[in-house]
């Protein structure tokens, strides 16, 4: 199967870092570990994903999403032939 691939601006990828960061930080707290980042950092990334930037990000990973979707289907439903 062929990736996706997607083009991010550099913009875009500091909020798909931010979107990570804090993910990694709620994993930490709801696990009960100590987050890997300090409250200004994490005060950094929630303002980066304020910016209108990380919107744009959204619908390029939405699409991508779907466009993995839809190629989940099609592989569903015409399974290729195992060559022998």
């Amino acid at each position: 199967m062929e990736p996706i691939t997607i083009q991010l601006a550099p913009s875009e990828v500091l909020a798909l870092y931010s979107f990570l960061a804090l993910g990694a930080h709620f994993a930490a707290v709801v696990s009960g570990e100590n987050s890997p980042f300090s409250l200004g950092e994490i005060s950094n990334h929630i303002t980066t994903l304020g910016d209108m930037t990380s919107n744009t990000l959204a619908d390029k990973l939405a699409g991508a999403v779907m466009a993995a979707q839809g190629r989940e289907q099609i592989t569903k439903t015409y399974p290729k032939a195992n060559a022998t």
